[in-house]
This record gives structure tokens, sequence and C-alpha cells, in this order.
């Protein structure tokens, strides 16, 4: 049985929107979530819509995001916060969890000093960050991360342990980026939208050749993005 069919409606078709990035994303977070029993605390920072939450349903999960952000919740935030002080007391999660997020934020290695504060001693951070991926939620977007950048943050703010894998190869990422340029494009009273459609079909078709080459990539130098764990 196919692992996704344990999810809810609403996640599969979360991850359905964007599967090349979403699916890596959950295999990480469901492993994540397998090393937490119920008495454990997770804080999710800058969780958006939440969408992960029925992921760590068996867990107390507490969703944190600021004031400023471009999603609206059914169930808004539990703590409404910029990431870099959340106004909680030292050492009260035994995890953070932060997806897509340490690219908006203009100073990130406050962020994880602000991380390592909050989390017990023994505890997990587990982070996903873009690689290769275009301009999103601007004018807050700030920063694309290679495995030693984000590596070299962690353990300047006190984290040990750390694990950074990709999550893609270069045949994926680019077929998701060559799927995608017809929205890259955008339009304009130029008379040349339909020109636009036309090559944003062809693009899709080619998208799917390029991705049907995916095992041959050996290296994994040229990922969407990077997830991260590390232990306080």
């Amino acid at each position: 049985m196919d692992p996704l069919e344990e999810l809810s409606t609403e996640l599969r078709s979360f991850i359905a929107e964007v599967p090349i990035v979403r699916r890596p994303h959950i295999d990480f977070l469901r492993r994540a979530a397998s090393t937490l029993r119920s008495e454990h605390t997770i804080l999710d920072v800058g969780s958006g819509l939440a969408p992960y939450r029925e992921l760590f349903s068996h867990t107390s999960y507490v969703t944190c995001d600021w004031d400023q952000s471009i999603y609206s919740p059914e169930v808004p935030p539990d703590i409404v916060s910029s990431a870099d002080n959340i106004p909680v007391e030292d050492q009260s999660f035994d995890a953070v969890l932060c997806t897509e997020v340490l690219e908006h934020v203009p100073a990130p290695w406050e962020v994880l000093n602000e991380f390592h504060r909050i989390i017990r001693p023994g505890g997990a951070v587990w982070i996903t960050v873009p690689f290769a991926w275009p301009l999103h939620e601007q004018p807050h977007d700030y920063y694309r991360y290679t495995q030693f950048g984000l590596r070299y943050l962690l353990e300047k703010a006190g984290f040990s342990q750390v694990d950074v894998k990709p999550l893609s190869d270069a045949f994926l990422t680019l077929s998701q980026l060559v799927h995608d340029l017809e929205w890259l494009m955008g339009k304009a009273e130029d008379g040349y939208d339909k020109y636009r459609g036309l090559i944003g079909d062809t693009m899709r078709h080619v998208s799917g050749l390029i991705a049907s080459f995916s095992s041959f990539d050996t290296q994994w130098m040229l990922p969407t993005g990077y997830a991260a764990s590390a232990v306080r």
C-alpha cells in the first residue's frame, strides 16, 4: 500500500500540488514524528496553514507564526510572534519544526539561536530549506541554502549531531522548474499570452521527459532544497 494512503485527503491534496517538493518533506517529517511520544511537545515555527499537524497529532503540537503571515488558517496560531523572539520560557519544548521558513527571515542565525534556547537538552530541531527555487512571498525572501551553510548555522547555534540531506536529484529539480515556467513567465498586455500558454504546455511535457532521467543522478548536487535534523 502506498504510505500516502494513510494520510488525510487534505494532506494528500497538499502534496499533489507540488509532489516533487512535498513528497520528500512528508517522508522526512514522518520519520521525525516517529521519534516523538505522547508526552512530548513540539513547536511548529512559521506554521502557516499547519499542513503537517496530523503527522504530530500523537504529541502536544503547538503552532507559531508572525502577524504578517500570508496565511489565514482555520485555527489561528497558538503563538503569534517572530521566529527570533518567541515568548516562551527557556527549554519549553522537546522539539521544533521549521519547514520552508528560514529563507524568509533576515537573520536566520538569530532564529536558530532562539530554537536552541527553547528546546530542552536532548531535544531535536527539524528544518527544511530551499536551494533551487523561485522567489516567493516577496519581499520577505532573503536566502537560499547549501548543505554546508545550513550545517554551519546549526552548529554555530550550538546544535550537535547535525544531519543534512538533499531532497531531490538534479533531474527532478529541473523538471519542477521547467514545469512551472508558464507561471514564472507571468502575463502581460502585449498580445503574447497565448504563446506563453503554448510554451507552458510544451514545458510541462518536457518536464516529464526530464524527470524520467532521475535515476541516473549519482551526486544530488542540484536539489530543490535540503532537510536537516540536529540535537540540542
